[in-house]
């Protein structure tokens, strides 16, 4: 099976919790697209994090070329 283009980030992410990439920034907007993708499709993911009653959340940070990923994890509702 081959490797989507952007999956290594997103795997790394998972293992992290946090990534930095440099991109060239008229790029930025199509490798955040691809890495919310990412995790949107990680079925596998979400049924793992189902079964331990969390829910994992993906935040961006954009300094210069350097775009930061980081995936934090919260239990059940996050409006309490």
């Amino acid at each position: 099976m081959a490797v989507r283009k952007y999956e290594p980030i997103w795997k790394q992410l998972k293992e992290s919790n946090k990534v930095s990439v440099r991109v060239p920034r008229p790029l930025h907007p199509r490798v955040i697209k691809a890495v919310i993708k990412e995790k949107y499709n990680d079925l596998g993911y979400k049924l793992l994090l189902g079964e331990r009653g969390k829910n994992a959340k993906l935040s961006y940070h954009v300094q210069g070329v350097v775009i930061t990923f980081q995936l934090s994890h919260t239990f059940g509702v996050e409006d309490l």
